[in-house]
């Protein structure tokens, strides 16, 4: 049996925040997932805070430590920054998010 840790992928859509643990033994299992309302109405500031506060709840209720998180997003992300640099209008303010360490 194969020890690779347990991830968090997450997915930020227009209209929900999909979450996942998953486990990447032998056979991948989702260990637990949760979604929530984007309620892009509410703001960039909103958003994130909320996506923030679903990682913690997820990794906190990880039973195994959590070695690596993924975040997925509409608009086009610059992955060495981690930053949205452009997106629709559906979320305002999205263009300029900080999805990674900065």
């Amino acid at each position: 049996m194969t020890d690779a840790g347990t991830i968090l992928g997450i997915d930020i859509g227009g209209t929900k925040v999909a979450a996942a643990l998953v486990d990447l033994g032998d056979q991948p299992t989702i260990k637990a997932h949760r979604s929530i309302s984007t309620q892009p109405e509410l703001g960039r500031d909103h958003l994130l805070a909320s996506v923030s506060n679903l990682a913690v709840d997820l990794i906190g209720a990880s039973v195994t430590p959590v070695t690596a998180v993924g975040i997925g997003s509409a608009g086009v992300i610059d992955s060495a920054s981690g930053c949205v640099i452009s997106a629709t209008d559906l979320i305002p303010g999205w263009a300029g998010a900080a999805l990674g360490p900065t």
